[in-house]
């Protein structure tokens, strides 16, 4: 694993790290990972063009934010992103360098600095793992304006809503999100991105890409069991899911055959407040997927 595969992973957040107002988050991360498939730009990229590539990929972000009154933050968000693209260690799958045409940013070193300036909205009980609440996000972002060899311009919006009803034994959870950039030269893995454990769970990491992107989750969280353990309580939740989302270049482009359904089931473990196991298992037009990892996928 060595020879393709490392990670390392620096990350610190104090949500009062002055006082009762001043919010910071740093994230060094370092990693090169080979597993990754292009399939092409679009909502109709298909299945039998992908080809594997290997992502390097350093980067640092650090947040600072006031936070005003109880639930809204004014957060201030750098990034620093340095990338190479190669080709993968999979020999049976075609190589990112015969793709045609081939995508800007393969054996192109390129380095990304962006700011972004988003106002937030949090009243969710917990922020790992919510029972109940709001989290509302509007966000602007440029890049370039201060270097990089990336120049564009992205926004978004995001909605999260948690309902927990017969005493929290049940929690319905809705995710919404549109997001979208205005650049002519922007590499295929700083575009918008659809596919993996955070959206579109029957789908492989980043399975779609373009411009813009939409994408809607619902899942029922469902307590079944409550382990107390060494003083801590262990809760076991079953969550079946849906998840509905599309890519696309212009608004005026969109087609309802370009929306990707999933549909899944998932089975998480958590140790309140900071600790949720998941293994969730989707199924999409284009098979199945499994996702084993930490924190809710929203």
């Amino acid at each position: 694993a060595w020879e393709t595969n490392r990670r390392f992973t620096f990350r610190y957040e104090d949500p009062r790290f002055l006082w009762d107002w001043f919010y910071f988050k740093c994230d060094l991360t370092i990693q090169r990972d080979g597993s990754y498939r292009f399939y092409g730009v679009g909502p109709r990229s298909p299945f039998e063009k992908q080809s594997n590539y290997t992502l390097k990929n350093s980067h640092l972000l650090l947040y600072t934010g006031i936070n005003l009154w109880e639930t809204f933050r004014l957060t201030l968000f750098n990034r620093l992103r340095s990338v190479d693209v190669l080709n993968g260690p999979i020999r049976s799958l075609p190589k990112i360098t015969d793709f045609t045409p081939r995508p800007l940013g393969v054996e192109d070193p390129q380095n990304v600095l962006a700011q972004r300036v988003s106002l937030s909205y949090d009243s969710r009980n917990l922020v790992m793992a919510p029972s109940q609440g709001h989290f509302i996000q509007l966000f602007t972002e440029k890049a370039g304006h201060s270097g990089g060899d990336v120049s564009n311009n992205r926004s978004g919006f995001e909605f999260r809503g948690f309902y927990p009803y017969n005493r929290g034994t049940y929690v319905t959870g809705i995710r919404f999100l549109v997001e979208g950039e205005d650049g002519s030269r922007t590499p295929f893995y700083e575009q918008s991105l659809l596919g993996g454990k955070d959206s579109l769970r029957g789908f492989g990491d980043s399975r779609f890409m373009d411009r813009n992107k939409m994408t809607y989750s619902l899942e029922e969280r469902i307590r079944l069991y409550t382990l107390k353990a060494f003083n801590v309580n262990v809760e076991f939740e079953l969550t079946p899911f849906y998840e509905a989302g599309m890519v696309f270049h212009d608004l005026d482009d969109t087609r309802g055959s370009d929306l990707h359904h999933v549909a899944g089931l998932g089975f998480r473990t958590i140790v309140k407040p900071n600790v949720v196991g998941v293994i969730d298992l989707g199924f999409s037009e284009e098979g199945t997927a499994l996702f084993v990892g930490i924190d809710y996928p929203f």
